[in-house]
Parts: structure tokens; C-alpha cells; sequence
């Protein structure tokens, strides 16, 4: 296992993308198909602005999101709550 520190959360979201995207090219290549979960709430939002410019194969590619903290729309609880 590789630990990298990198300058700051720019950085993290460009290599994060650049990861996620050869893995994904490269599941895909091999099974057909690549899974992946991301974090709610908006952290990940600015790895995922930049991996929508990736070389990926969105349509072999399924995402999920998860959370600690599942609650029906509208609940307090949940990270992303247009109602709070």
C-alpha cells in the first residue's frame, strides 16, 4: 500500500478521478463492468466534476451512493437536505 500526501483537496479530487477512471477502464475491459460506491453528502462533488472529463465507460459503469446515515428524503438526518 502507497501513501501519498498531496497539496491540497484539488489535488486529491484530480488523482482520486485519475485512479477511479483507470480502474474503471481497466474492470471494464476485463469483466465487462465496473461498480463503484461514493460518500454522500459534498465531499466527493469535486472528484466527481473532475471524473465526468475522464476517459470513462459510463455506460458499462454502475454508482452507487452510500452513506452512515440513510433517511427518507425531506429527513433532517440526511447530508444533502434541500428542506434544511
Amino acid at each position: 500500500m502507497e501513501i501519498r500526501v498531496l497539496a491540497d483537496a484539488t489535488a486529491v479530487a484530480v488523482e482520486a478521478a485519475k485512479i477511479i477512471a483507470q480502474e474503471g477502464r481497466g474492470a471494464v475491459a476485463t469483466r465487462g463492468r465496473f461498480s463503484m460506491a461514493v460518500s454522500g453528502g459534498k465531499t466527493p462533488w469535486q472528484m466527481l466534476r473532475v471524473l465526468v472529463s475522464e476517459d470513462v465507460p459510463w455506460t458499462s459503469v454502475y454508482v452507487a451512493q452510500v452513506d452512515e446515515r440513510v433517511a427518507p428524503a425531506g429527513h433532517p438526518d440526511r447530508n444533502l437536505n434541500p428542506l434544511a
